[in-house]
């Protein structure tokens, strides 16, 4: 059928969480998640254009794995894209797209105590031609004359340890009160 007249693609749950543990994803239309799902092992996600809707209070995907994981032609629609609690991941975003309103890539300690932090050493995370964006921009502003002034992060970093973060390529980070957050 002409696009315009074609159906919306969508690729169901169980269909990307089972890919995802398979270790290759080539989305075959958009997904919505009810939960984050979990990658535990290296992955490669082939967003094909498709995105990862969710409306979760933690990321839509958790990396907890040192494994590769490679993400390229995605957009992720929610309140966190990313949460990293993996100490030493190997992430690379290419060409995708984050539209959050918290957090676009968080390192997170989900065990920690006051006692002990995690410490989050010797990762890469490389973003090529990826942008990282605030929804919540009123519709009379541009990135350019507004950012969010309270508690929200393009990328938050923490407790890290002999680790690269590479941002390249026309990449962005827009709209947030702490575009990249090192603490």
């Amino acid at each position: 059928a002409p696009a315009a007249f074609a159906a919306e693609s969508t690729m169901s749950e169980e269909a990307f969480r089972t890919a995802v543990a398979s270790g290759t994803v080539n989305m075959t239309g958009d997904v919505t998640l009810a939960s984050p799902v979990r990658i535990t092992s290296g992955v490669t996600i082939n967003g094909n254009g498709y995105s990862v809707n969710g409306s979760s209070t933690n990321g839509l995907l958790c990396i907890d794995t040192d494994a590769s994981v490679v993400i390229d032609n995605l957009t992720i629609n929610g309140t966190i894209g990313i949460d990293v609690v993996s100490g030493s991941p190997s992430i690379s975003i290419s060409d995708s797209e984050f539209n959050v309103s918290s957090r676009g890539i968080r390192f997170y300690d989900e065990d920690s105590t006051d006692d002990e932090l995690a410490v989050f050493s010797n990762f890469t995370l490389d973003l090529d031609n990826t942008t990282i964006q605030n929804t919540l921009k009123p519709a009379d502003k541009t990135y350019e004359n507004w950012s969010h002034q309270g508690d929200s992060r393009g990328i938050s970093l923490w407790n890290m340890e002999g680790s690269t973060v590479t941002i390249e390529n026309g990449s962005n980070i827009l709209g947030f009160g702490y575009p990249i957050n090192m603490a």
